[in-house]
């Protein structure tokens, strides 16, 4: 039950260093025992993030980020990017709003990252909202391409950021 085909305006803000996603997700139980780096295998969103030039062309490395609550607590955890491991100055609030509804309030700072996130950028983006068990993910839904089946950042959307 969950919709990305509202359009990304209403899913994302700019705050001052921060580039803020809020993923609504319908779910029948919240699971994610796993570790940080293998949280993606559960409920989880997953970010591939990068910048562009005005014209839409990549000028910086690609960020693929899982937002999670699992065994290691609320966590952002770069899979790739200039490092990996836990990000320490990018945020999640994860919220159990009830009646099988959760909100994953994802603050990922530009500084940390090597992100312009001034009026007029332009950054390439796909979101991942992964179903997960627990055997593993059962499967995602997706906006943008280049993240899960293949990594490719020509498949990613663009946003240019107000």
């Amino acid at each position: 039950d969950f919709c990305l085909s509202r359009g990304l305006g209403d899913v994302y803000k700019r705050q001052k260093e921060d580039l803020v996603f809020q993923i609504l997700v319908k779910d029948d139980t919240h699971v994610n025992s796993n570790s940080a780096r293998d949280s993606w295998r559960g409920d989880s969103v997953q970010i591939a993030i990068q910048q562009r030039d005005g014209n839409g062309s990549p000028t910086g490395k690609v960020w693929e980020i899982t937002a999670a609550k699992c065994k290691g607590g609320q966590v952002i955890y770069a899979h790739r990017g200039s490092r990996v491991g836990r990000l320490n100055d990018s945020l999640l609030n994860f919220l159990s709003l009830g009646e099988k509804w959760y909100l994953y309030e994802i603050r990922l700072n530009g500084k940390e990252m090597g992100l312009n996130l001034k009026p007029n950028s332009t950054l390439g983006t796909s979101i991942i909202v992964n179903s997960g068990s627990d055997t593993g993910r059962n499967g995602f839904l997706s906006w943008g391409g280049g993240i899960a089946h293949e990594k490719n950042d020509q498949l990613f959307q663009i946003l240019h950021l107000r």
